[in-house]
């Protein structure tokens, strides 16, 4: 089974289950939100996070720099564009994505200020765990 365009991951993920194992879809639902919000959590404590079958997901200073300063563009893209009175469902739209560019920013702003207060710049190298 391929994921549909229009599908997320996380969606897909849930179906292709539901089919496969014969699993109530709010069950596998709660599962991976559960499994997400983990990995969620772990990022935010961690500079790289482990899913099995999925990967090794990496915290780079210098990518996230890059990443923030698109942000930062496209926020003040969006400002611009609000200030010159677009229509109301534009406007509306506008606002939307101004306060999920704005959650973003301070995420990612956060995540740094705290790399730099640790003064670790490890090139995306992850630090072996004293197991």
């Amino acid at each position: 089974m391929d994921k549909p365009v229009s599908t997320s991951v996380k969606d897909f993920l849930i179906r292709k289950m539901m089919v496969d194992l014969a699993i109530p879809q709010s069950t596998i639902s709660l599962v991976i939100d559960h499994q997400f919000s983990g990995a969620l959590q772990a990022m935010q404590k961690n500079d790289s996070v482990e899913i099995s079958g999925f990967g090794k997901f990496l915290f780079k200073t210098p990518i996230a720099y890059k990443y923030l300063k698109n942000l930062e563009k496209m926020f003040d893209l969006c400002s611009k564009e609000l200030e010159n009175g677009p229509t109301e469902e534009r406007a509306k739209t506008l606002k939307r994505i101004l306060g999920t560019l704005s959650g973003s920013i301070e995420l990612v702003q956060k995540r740094l200020d705290e790399k730099s207060k640790l003064g670790t710049c490890n090139r995306g190298m992850e630090e072996s765990s004293d197991s």
